[in-house]
């Protein structure tokens, strides 16, 4: 049987100061790993040690709750390719989509049952700021390895006119000579010598 510490419930002095605005299960211990339906009729679940660490972060914060919440929800690369809320469409790249509108909806609810007064238009903004962050954060990651790659093409390209004058030196051929056509002609023509490229009788294209 799973023993009294192992159990989690909100700390007594977070209740004093948002009395019974969570979710009713944080009040009581419970499964760390169990798994909690968000808003009721939504099934969108979140496990209790996540619920519990959103508020425990947030504190009276409502909107640092919502962050918490979609951070718990939607991870870094999921933000950055997507849009938000999807009310106002992305201009630079129309391939990105929306949040998964049913989980966006149940963080929505839950945190505007936590703050009333929470707006939706504040709401919509906080996602849409998230997801812009969330591109500047991956764009970050990625300039060390464009540094590195552009390091390599710059490093392989010292080696291409040495390769070009070696080729030169190598691959010199004599100027164009109207007078060499004639002891080709006298070899025979064009035709035959195709003909012998080709002595199967197919065609080279």
């Amino acid at each position: 049987m799973r023993g009294r510490q192992d159990l989690s419930s909100l700390p007594a002095e977070l209740i004093t100061q948002i009395g019974n605005r969570c979710h009713p299960k944080l009040y009581e211990e419970g499964d760390p790993a169990e798994k909690l339906e968000l808003v009721s009729g939504t099934c969108v679940f979140i496990s209790r040690a996540q619920l519990m660490n959103c508020h425990v972060s947030a504190g009276t914060r409502h909107k640092v709750l919502l962050r918490r919440l979609l951070a718990a929800f939607f991870d870094r690369n999921t933000l950055a390719n997507s849009c938000g809320t999807g009310i106002r469409s992305s201009t630079n790249d129309p391939s990105r989509k929306p949040l998964d509108n049913r989980v966006l909806h149940a963080v929505k609810f839950y945190s505007q049952n936590f703050a009333t007064s929470f707006k939706e238009s504040e709401m919509n903004a906080i996602a849409a700021d998230m997801c812009t962050n969330a591109r500047r954060v991956v764009r970050k990651s990625w300039i060390p390895k464009l540094k590195l790659l552009m390091a390599e093409g710059d490093a392989y390209s010292a080696f291409l006119p040495d390769a070009k004058m070696e080729a030169d030196a190598l691959g010199a051929e004599p100027g164009f000579e109207p007078n060499s056509l004639e002891g080709a002609e006298t070899g025979g023509s064009s035709g035959e010598s195709l003909q012998g490229v080709g002595s199967d009788g197919g065609t080279l294209f």
